[in-house]
């Protein structure tokens, strides 16, 4: 009796070390303005390739452009350089002028698809900035509670912990930034963050675990033969 026992417990803890093979993994998506295919910041008057921006209240998007240095001013200057300030596509390099308005809302949109990964442990990470004003940040067209409002040109503005929970879509996911002017110059917005979500990922077997297949076969055998 007491050997059938053990024999069980071998069984167990070989099943349990089959089941463990399998953990899962954190996958990174980087979401910042005015950066390449390979995260690398861009020159200034180059079209972003994820951010979109609307200057009529979202009738119409285009490629947001990266901001020359004409828009960039009065404490915009110290973000970090791993993002960079994007704005709309008239702006030029000799002119602080933009097509925002004045006290309109303008839309800065960005896409990412968490299809295969588990959007119930997605977070957003990161911070952002809007010059002149930000009015407001969603997530799939729902408010992220806790995020400030107001001027955010001169100082990053953190996302709130959790502010997004709940929030994500098991594929393709809508980030927008809103912002006003107020005075149609110097007008750009920023965001430097990313969003991680867990994934299954198998674990290299070693080669000795299959050496627990003749084993367990030979257990079972033995139990039989004791039985």
């Amino acid at each position: 009796m007491k050997r059938g026992m053990n024999l069980t417990s071998l069984l167990v803890c070989a099943g349990l070390l089959l089941a463990s093979q399998v953990h899962a993994a954190t996958a990174t998506l980087v979401l910042n303005t005015g950066v390449d295919a390979n995260d690398v910041a861009m020159s200034a008057g180059s079209l972003d390739p994820n951010w979109s921006i609307s200057t009529d209240g979202g009738s119409t998007f285009g490629a947001a452009k990266v901001a020359f240095p004409a828009q960039v001013c009065c404490g915009m200057e110290t973000v970090d350089a791993t993002a960079v300030w994007i704005t709309d596509q008239s702006v030029t390099s000799d002119s602080s002028a933009t097509a925002w308005g004045v006290n309109q809302v303008v839309i800065l949109r960005r896409t990412f698809d968490l299809s295969g990964l588990d959007s119930g442990s997605a977070e957003l990470h990161g911070v952002w900035r809007v010059a002149d004003n930000t009015v407001g940040i969603s997530l799939n067209g729902q408010e992220i509670v806790g995020a400030v409002n107001g001027f955010t040109f001169g100082a990053d503005q953190a996302l709130p912990a959790d502010g997004e929970a709940g929030l994500f879509a098991s594929g393709l996911n809508t980030l927008e930034i809103r912002g006003s002017s107020l005075n149609s110059t110097f007008d750009a917005a920023y965001f430097n963050g990313r969003v991680t979500a867990l994934a299954p990922e198998p674990v290299p077997v070693p080669p000795t675990f299959w050496l627990f297949g003749p084993a367990l076969g030979g257990l079972g055998f033995l139990r039989r033969r004791i039985a």
